[in-house]
């Protein structure tokens, strides 16, 4: 198990049937045919990305725009969309979402997290820090609640509107799983 979850084993830790399960609930989603679909949202976010560079080229900053930034923006705003139905609107005010940010900061942090995994003793007081310092497993419990918040916002939304979730939802109901264990 993982210390980053220690209640759901990552994917680097599942096993041939549970990675082939995974793999199978959202295969759909990328088929050719799915992703031709999703060929007006990626036209509509990479518009919006260019109407925003237009803006900022006429406004105060005269042109001046960290690139790398409104990659992300343009990447994470096409995934929430895909994924969860709706953009992180990272574009249009051009700041990064607080889960956005948090995913940052945690990468940096998740590679300390590894060290753990792999060496065990390591691990061992990474574990008792976070049950000591409260604000270190405050700070990770609260990183997957905003994920888990959208996800079930997400699957309780009615729409006919496709997108990965849609695609996982229909394997879902196909082969009656969709949660990590069976």
């Amino acid at each position: 198990m993982s210390i980053c979850r220690p209640h759901l084993p990552t994917v680097e830790e599942s096993n041939d049937e549970d990675h082939a399960r995974i793999r199978k609930l959202v295969a759909h989603a990328f088929s050719e045919a799915a992703l031709r679909e999703q060929e007006s949202l990626l036209t509509g976010h990479t518009s919006k990305l260019m109407n925003k560079l237009g803006q900022i080229a006429d406004g105060p900053e005269k042109g001046r725009v960290n690139m790398m930034d409104y990659y992300n923006f343009l990447t994470f705003d096409v995934i929430g969309d895909l994924c969860l139905g709706e953009s992180f609107g990272a574009i249009d005010s051009g700041k990064y979402d607080t889960w956005i940010t948090q995913i940052f900061q945690g990468l940096k942090f998740w590679r300390v997290l590894r060290f753990g995994n792999a060496y065990p003793l390591v691990g061992l007081l990474f574990k008792l820090l976070m049950a000591t310092v409260p604000s270190v497993e405050a700070t990770r419990d609260a990183f997957f609640k905003i994920p888990k918040a959208k996800v079930e916002k997400r699957l309780a939304t009615k729409t006919d509107r496709k997108d990965f979730m849609s695609y996982v939802r229909t394997q879902r109901n196909r082969y009656q799983t969709f949660s990590y264990r069976r």
